[in-house]
Protein backbone atom coordinates (compact mmCIF):
# COMPACT_ATOMS: atom_id res chain seq x y z
CA UNK A 1 0.00 0.00 0.00
CA UNK A 2 2.90 2.06 1.03
CA UNK A 3 4.39 1.72 -2.21
CA UNK A 4 1.37 2.52 -4.11
CA UNK A 5 0.85 6.04 -2.37
CA UNK A 6 4.45 6.63 -2.99
CA UNK A 7 4.11 5.98 -6.81
CA UNK A 8 0.79 7.76 -6.95
CA UNK A 9 2.29 10.73 -5.44
CA UNK A 10 5.41 10.57 -7.99
CA UNK A 11 3.03 11.04 -10.73
CA UNK A 12 1.15 13.60 -9.18
CA UNK A 13 3.98 15.45 -9.07
CA UNK A 14 5.37 14.91 -12.55
CA UNK A 15 2.38 15.88 -13.92
CA UNK A 16 1.95 19.17 -12.64
CA UNK A 17 5.69 19.71 -13.69
CA UNK A 18 4.83 18.62 -16.90
CA UNK A 19 1.37 21.49 -16.84
CA UNK A 20 3.75 24.42 -15.31
CA UNK A 21 6.60 23.92 -18.34
CA UNK A 22 3.45 24.40 -20.60
CA UNK A 23 2.13 26.68 -18.90
CA UNK A 24 5.48 29.00 -19.29
CA UNK A 25 6.29 27.93 -22.67
CA UNK A 26 2.71 29.35 -24.11
CA UNK A 27 3.19 32.46 -21.57
CA UNK A 28 6.86 32.69 -23.30
CA UNK A 29 7.35 32.24 -27.06
CA UNK A 30 10.69 31.59 -28.37
CA UNK A 31 13.01 34.97 -28.42
CA UNK A 32 13.10 35.97 -31.79
CA UNK A 33 10.08 34.83 -33.18
CA UNK A 34 7.43 36.91 -34.88
CA UNK A 35 4.33 36.37 -36.29
CA UNK A 36 3.27 39.41 -38.94
CA UNK A 37 -0.30 39.11 -39.60
CA UNK A 38 -1.77 39.79 -42.62
CA UNK A 39 -5.23 41.40 -44.57
CA UNK A 40 -6.68 42.32 -47.86
CA UNK A 41 -6.75 46.14 -48.60
CA UNK A 42 -9.51 47.41 -51.11
CA UNK A 43 -9.73 50.84 -52.30
CA UNK A 44 -12.42 52.33 -54.53
CA UNK A 45 -13.34 55.32 -56.07
CA UNK A 46 -16.21 57.41 -57.27
CA UNK A 47 -14.14 59.51 -59.36
CA UNK A 48 -12.29 58.31 -62.51
CA UNK A 49 -10.43 55.02 -62.82
CA UNK A 50 -6.63 54.66 -60.99
CA UNK A 51 -3.32 53.28 -60.44
CA UNK A 52 -2.48 52.12 -56.63
CA UNK A 53 0.94 52.35 -55.48
CA UNK A 54 1.54 50.84 -51.70
CA UNK A 55 4.56 52.08 -50.18
CA UNK A 56 5.70 53.63 -53.63
CA UNK A 57 5.52 50.14 -55.40
CA UNK A 58 3.49 50.23 -58.00
CA UNK A 59 0.09 47.42 -58.01
CA UNK A 60 -1.71 47.59 -61.30
CA UNK A 61 -0.92 47.84 -64.69
CA UNK A 62 -4.21 48.83 -65.49
CA UNK A 63 -6.24 51.58 -63.87
CA UNK A 64 -9.45 50.30 -62.64
CA UNK A 65 -12.33 51.61 -60.18
CA UNK A 66 -11.60 49.15 -56.74
CA UNK A 67 -9.09 47.06 -56.35
CA UNK A 68 -8.64 44.84 -53.71
CA UNK A 69 -4.57 43.60 -52.47
CA UNK A 70 -4.52 40.41 -50.90
CA UNK A 71 -1.97 39.35 -47.97
CA UNK A 72 -0.72 42.84 -46.98
CA UNK A 73 0.99 42.98 -43.74
CA UNK A 74 -0.97 44.81 -41.01
CA UNK A 75 1.11 48.14 -40.38
CA UNK A 76 1.26 51.68 -41.05
CA UNK A 77 1.59 52.03 -44.94
CA UNK A 78 1.95 54.99 -47.08
CA UNK A 79 -1.16 54.63 -49.44
CA UNK A 80 -1.02 56.90 -52.86
CA UNK A 81 -3.54 56.65 -56.05
CA UNK A 82 -3.33 58.21 -59.09
CA UNK A 83 -6.26 58.61 -61.40
CA UNK A 84 -6.68 58.22 -64.82
CA UNK A 85 -7.60 61.88 -66.27
CA UNK A 86 -6.17 64.69 -67.65
CA UNK A 87 -5.36 66.98 -64.58
CA UNK A 88 -3.48 63.72 -62.89
CA UNK A 89 -4.59 63.91 -59.95
CA UNK A 90 -2.84 62.38 -57.13
CA UNK A 91 -4.39 61.54 -53.46
CA UNK A 92 -2.07 60.47 -51.10
CA UNK A 93 -1.63 59.24 -47.38
CA UNK A 94 -0.18 57.30 -44.47
CA UNK A 95 -2.46 54.41 -43.24
CA UNK A 96 -2.94 51.98 -40.59
CA UNK A 97 -3.94 48.76 -42.23
CA UNK A 98 -5.06 46.52 -40.12
CA UNK A 99 -8.47 43.73 -39.95
CA UNK A 100 -10.68 47.61 -38.89
CA UNK A 101 -9.09 49.42 -41.24
CA UNK A 102 -8.83 47.84 -44.52
CA UNK A 103 -11.40 49.80 -47.03
CA UNK A 104 -10.52 53.34 -47.98
CA UNK A 105 -12.51 55.43 -50.82
CA UNK A 106 -11.25 57.84 -52.78
CA UNK A 107 -13.79 60.67 -52.32
CA UNK A 108 -14.37 64.63 -53.20
CA UNK A 109 -14.84 67.05 -50.62
CA UNK A 110 -15.46 70.78 -51.20
CA UNK A 111 -13.59 70.41 -54.34
CA UNK A 112 -10.42 68.24 -53.03
CA UNK A 113 -10.32 64.48 -53.18
CA UNK A 114 -9.31 62.80 -50.44
CA UNK A 115 -9.25 59.35 -48.76
CA UNK A 116 -12.20 58.12 -46.22
CA UNK A 117 -11.76 55.44 -44.13
CA UNK A 118 -14.95 52.36 -43.74
CA UNK A 119 -16.21 50.91 -46.80
CA UNK A 120 -15.20 49.95 -50.25
CA UNK A 121 -16.66 47.97 -53.26
CA UNK A 122 -18.40 44.78 -52.17
CA UNK A 123 -17.26 43.17 -55.29
CA UNK A 124 -13.57 44.66 -56.59
CA UNK A 125 -12.77 44.77 -60.36
CA UNK A 126 -9.46 43.67 -59.86
CA UNK A 127 -8.09 41.30 -56.96
CA UNK A 128 -4.52 40.16 -56.79
CA UNK A 129 -1.70 39.67 -54.20
CA UNK A 130 0.40 42.41 -52.84
CA UNK A 131 3.09 43.55 -55.16
CA UNK A 132 6.65 43.81 -53.76
CA UNK A 133 9.76 44.92 -55.00
CA UNK A 134 12.49 42.27 -55.24
CA UNK A 135 14.93 42.39 -51.33
CA UNK A 136 17.65 45.18 -51.94
CA UNK A 137 16.34 46.66 -54.97
CA UNK A 138 15.16 49.93 -54.71
CA UNK A 139 12.04 51.08 -56.59
CA UNK A 140 12.01 51.78 -60.15
CA UNK A 141 15.26 49.83 -60.94
CA UNK A 142 14.81 46.79 -62.84
CA UNK A 143 12.07 43.95 -62.28
CA UNK A 144 9.47 43.27 -59.73
CA UNK A 145 7.51 40.26 -59.55
CA UNK A 146 3.77 40.25 -59.77
CA UNK A 147 3.08 37.20 -57.64
CA UNK A 148 -0.43 35.68 -58.31
CA UNK A 149 -1.96 38.59 -60.73
CA UNK A 150 -5.65 37.32 -61.22
CA UNK A 151 -8.52 39.28 -62.46
CA UNK A 152 -11.57 37.78 -62.82
CA UNK A 153 -10.56 34.85 -60.69
CA UNK A 154 -7.70 33.51 -63.14
CA UNK A 155 -4.81 32.91 -61.40
CA UNK A 156 -1.52 33.44 -62.95
CA UNK A 157 1.42 33.11 -60.57
CA UNK A 158 4.85 34.70 -60.44
CA UNK A 159 4.36 36.69 -63.69
CA UNK A 160 7.28 39.17 -64.33
CA UNK A 161 6.17 42.40 -64.72
CA UNK A 162 9.12 45.73 -65.70
CA UNK A 163 8.40 48.69 -63.37
CA UNK A 164 9.28 51.60 -65.14
CA UNK A 165 12.27 53.44 -64.33
CA UNK A 166 12.09 56.35 -61.78
CA UNK A 167 13.35 59.72 -62.91
CA UNK A 168 17.37 60.05 -62.67
CA UNK A 169 19.17 61.86 -59.40
CA UNK A 170 20.46 65.33 -61.28
CA UNK A 171 24.34 64.35 -62.31
CA UNK A 172 26.72 66.51 -60.36
CA UNK A 173 27.33 70.57 -61.58
CA UNK A 174 23.38 70.28 -62.66
CA UNK A 175 21.92 73.56 -62.30
CA UNK A 176 18.69 74.71 -60.53
CA UNK A 177 15.86 76.73 -61.77
CA UNK A 178 17.05 80.60 -61.89
CA UNK A 179 15.78 82.51 -58.93
CA UNK A 180 13.44 84.65 -61.80
CA UNK A 181 11.87 81.45 -63.66
CA UNK A 182 10.83 79.83 -60.43
CA UNK A 183 8.80 82.54 -59.06
CA UNK A 184 7.48 82.73 -62.03
CA UNK A 185 6.52 78.92 -62.01
CA UNK A 186 5.75 79.55 -58.10
CA UNK A 187 3.36 82.32 -58.70
CA UNK A 188 1.45 79.64 -61.49
CA UNK A 189 0.99 76.88 -58.48
CA UNK A 190 -0.62 79.59 -56.79
CA UNK A 191 -3.27 80.73 -59.00
CA UNK A 192 -4.49 77.44 -58.96
CA UNK A 193 -7.89 76.89 -57.08
CA UNK A 194 -7.69 73.49 -56.10
CA UNK A 195 -4.97 71.41 -53.98
CA UNK A 196 -5.01 68.82 -56.58
CA UNK A 197 -4.29 71.15 -59.52
CA UNK A 198 -2.21 72.86 -58.12
CA UNK A 199 0.10 69.73 -56.80
CA UNK A 200 -0.09 68.28 -60.14
CA UNK A 201 1.11 71.57 -61.92
CA UNK A 202 4.04 71.85 -59.38
CA UNK A 203 4.34 68.64 -60.58
CA UNK A 204 4.63 69.28 -64.44
CA UNK A 205 7.46 72.01 -63.47
CA UNK A 206 9.51 69.47 -61.38
CA UNK A 207 9.43 67.19 -64.32
CA UNK A 208 11.25 69.68 -66.79
CA UNK A 209 13.43 71.54 -64.25
CA UNK A 210 15.91 70.42 -61.68
CA UNK A 211 15.18 72.11 -58.27
CA UNK A 212 16.97 73.20 -54.95
CA UNK A 213 15.53 71.96 -51.75
CA UNK A 214 14.80 75.68 -51.03
CA UNK A 215 12.72 75.63 -53.88
CA UNK A 216 11.35 72.52 -53.22
CA UNK A 217 10.25 73.80 -49.84
CA UNK A 218 8.71 76.88 -50.93
CA UNK A 219 6.21 75.12 -53.39
CA UNK A 220 5.26 72.32 -50.65
CA UNK A 221 4.07 75.74 -48.44
CA UNK A 222 1.90 76.11 -51.01
CA UNK A 223 0.39 72.70 -50.32
CA UNK A 224 -2.84 72.81 -47.66
CA UNK A 225 -2.50 69.31 -46.48
CA UNK A 226 0.30 67.11 -44.99
CA UNK A 227 -0.05 64.32 -47.47
CA UNK A 228 -0.09 66.66 -50.25
CA UNK A 229 3.34 67.73 -48.99
CA UNK A 230 4.87 64.01 -48.39
CA UNK A 231 3.73 62.99 -52.14
CA UNK A 232 4.90 66.15 -53.62
CA UNK A 233 8.15 65.45 -51.99
CA UNK A 234 8.84 62.11 -52.78
CA UNK A 235 8.00 62.95 -56.32
CA UNK A 236 10.43 66.01 -56.57
CA UNK A 237 13.18 63.87 -54.54
CA UNK A 238 14.71 62.85 -57.92
CA UNK A 239 14.57 66.28 -59.42
CA UNK A 240 17.06 68.10 -56.31
CA UNK A 241 20.66 69.24 -57.23
CA UNK A 242 21.13 69.28 -53.62
CA UNK A 243 19.39 65.85 -51.76
CA UNK A 244 21.74 65.78 -49.03
CA UNK A 245 19.82 68.75 -47.34
CA UNK A 246 16.61 67.08 -47.90
CA UNK A 247 16.06 66.86 -44.46
CA UNK A 248 15.43 70.92 -43.99
CA UNK A 249 12.01 69.74 -45.82
CA UNK A 250 10.64 68.56 -42.05
CA UNK A 251 9.81 71.95 -41.23
CA UNK A 252 6.92 72.25 -43.67
CA UNK A 253 5.37 68.81 -42.08
CA UNK A 254 2.67 69.35 -39.21
CA UNK A 255 2.78 65.25 -38.05
CA UNK A 256 5.78 63.35 -36.97
CA UNK A 257 4.45 60.58 -38.83
CA UNK A 258 5.01 62.09 -42.17
CA UNK A 259 8.84 63.49 -41.22
CA UNK A 260 9.31 59.85 -40.44
CA UNK A 261 7.70 58.70 -43.45
CA UNK A 262 10.03 61.24 -45.89
CA UNK A 263 12.86 59.57 -44.14
CA UNK A 264 12.29 56.09 -44.73
CA UNK A 265 11.32 57.15 -48.16
CA UNK A 266 14.87 59.01 -48.72
CA UNK A 267 16.71 56.01 -47.14
CA UNK A 268 15.48 53.52 -49.83
CA UNK A 269 16.84 55.52 -52.44
CA UNK A 270 20.63 55.89 -51.58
Amino acid sequence: MRNNLCSLAATVLLFSFFSSSMEVCAQHPHQGVTHVRETSLIVTSDQNAFWLFLDDVLQNEQSVRSIQLDYVPEGDHYLRVELDDPDHRTVGQLVRVDMAHRNFRVERSRHLLGLSLGYGALCPELVMTMVSVQPNRPYGVGQSQWFGYHPAGNMQPNVTIVVPPAAPVPPAGSVAMSAADFQEALAMVKRESFETTRCSTAKQIVKSNHLTVSQIEQLCRVFDFDNTKLDFAKFAYPYCVDPEHYYLLHDVFSFESNKRALDDFIEKQR
